[in-house]
Parts: structure tokens; C-alpha cells; sequence
């Protein structure tokens, strides 16, 4: 990955799936997404350009960032979402949606029944589509409290391998519930830096402040970035 950048779980999937594939048929990839953006973002710009770049597959995690607004319709979100969906299947490409989710802490209990709505609806969307669906919170281990950043609202490496590897299980990528497993227990094994939470103090002085302040002057931590990878561009396969 280019200095800055962190290897998420669309990166690894991707590997996964040039890995899985025959030599003579190579995976392109391209990473559209963005920090911080929501489904107007995703609808309106990202998944056009998916669109226009002519992919065979596209996947779609979106949503946490609107469902945990002051105001929000966990209904109508989704149906904004399904138009653009709909219009990708009809053009011929396969569709990974993801169900958005929240760490198991007793602040996330308020937005709780507005994620379960909104998930509910992409579980529908999914039958009327013929897309597929990874339905995250179907599997605990997936959420657990070990999987999240110091930050505690985005994944760290152990969470994005999870991801990874239960999205590459529904793509129907030969043993990867296995493979997955594999992997978690060699890097639990041999972790050169064992995860470590901080307290409720340093987390609001590192993480809950500077959110608070980017809010207050109207902006996002994604503000002034673009895509990691705009184009679809092959995927290096370890050993060529």
C-alpha cells in the first residue's frame, strides 16, 4: 500500500479473489471508497464511477455514517440506495452488499433500531436485486470488541481480515472460513504488537475531541482526500 495508506477489507478481498482465480483470467480492482462519506456520496458519485469504469463486481458497505445523524429515515435511506443498485444489476454486474454495523457498547444502544432497519431493508433489497449479501452481525466474532481500533468506530487489522474473509465465503472463494480461521490464529499467535485499548480519558483527548471539533467547524476526516485507487488496475499476486 502507498505510504499513509492502511490495507482495508476490500484490499484483501481483492487479493483473495486474484488468488482464487486462474492465471489467465487476471482481477483488476479499484477502491472508490472514501472517509467519512454517505449514501448520497456513494449513490450520486461512487458507484456512477463504478459504473462507468465497467466492473464486474461491485460491493457496497454504506450507511453507519447517516444512521448515527441527529435525523435520519433508515427506510428512505435504503430506497435511495436501491435505485442505484438496481441500475448496476440491469447493466450486468454481480453486487456485494454489507450490512453496516456498530461495535457492542452500551453508547451504540441508541442507534441500534435504526441499523436494524435499514439492514432489514437491504436484506430485501438483496432478494429483489439478485444481489448478494453479507450479513455482518449474523456473526459475532465479526463485531467483537477485539476487532475495533482504539478509536472504537473503525476495524483494525484483525476486524478487516474478518470482513475479508466472510465477504470472500459468500463470493464463494474456494475455503475461505477456513483459510480466515488459519490466518487469524497465525497472526494471534505471532503479533508483533499486541492490541491495546485505552482508557475513556485518552480516548476522548485522541479520538472523541478532534471528532467533536472537525463537527463543530463543519467537517469530516475524509475532507480533502479522494479515492485510494480510482482506476481499476491489476492485482499483484504474491510470487508474480
Amino acid at each position: 500500500m502507498p505510504d499513509g495508506e492502511y490495507r482495508g477489507w476490500a484490499d484483501r478481498l481483492a487479493l483473495l479473489l486474484a488468488l482464487a482465480s486462474p492465471s489467465s483470467a487476471p482481477v483488476s480492482y479499484a477502491n472508490l471508497a472514501v472517509r467519512s462519506r454517505k449514501v448520497r456520496d456513494v449513490v450520486e458519485v461512487q458507484l456512477a464511477e463504478a459504473e462507468a469504469l465497467g466492473a464486474d463486481l461491485v460491493s457496497v458497505l454504506v450507511g453507519a455514517n447517516d444512521l448515527v445523524g441527529a435525523r435520519v429515515d433508515p427506510v428512505r435511506l435504503a430506497d435511495r440506495l436501491e435505485e442505484r443498485i438496481a441500475s448496476i444489476r440491469a447493466a450486468g454486474a454481480d453486487v456485494l452488499l454489507v450490512t453496516p454495523f456498530m461495535p457492542q457498547r452500551p453508547a451504540t444502544t441508541l442507534f441500534r433500531r435504526r441499523f436494524a432497519a435499514y439492514n432489514a431493508r437491504l436484506r430485501a433489497m438483496a432478494e429483489r436485486t439478485g444481489s448478494m449479501l453479507l450479513e455482518v452481525t449474523a456473526d459475532s466474532e465479526l463485531v467483537a470488541l477485539d476487532r475495533w481500533a482504539e478509536d472504537r468506530v473503525h476495524l483494525n487489522s484483525t476486524g478487516h481480515r474478518g470482513l475479508a474473509y466472510a465477504a470472500a465465503r459468500v463470493l464463494g472463494v474456494p475455503d475461505a472460513s477456513e483459510l480466515g480461521a488459519l490466518e487469524l490464529a497465525v497472526h494471534r499467535a505471532d503479533e508483533d504488537q499486541p492490541a491495546r485499548g485505552v482508557g475513556d480519558l485518552e480516548w476522548l483527548r485522541k479520538h472523541a475531541a478532534p471528532w467533536v471539533l472537525r463537527r463543530l467547524r463543519g467537517r469530516v476526516a475524509g475532507d480533502g482526500r479522494g479515492p485510494k485507487r480510482a482506476a481499476l488496475e491489476p492485482v499483484i499476486r504474491p510470487g508474480g
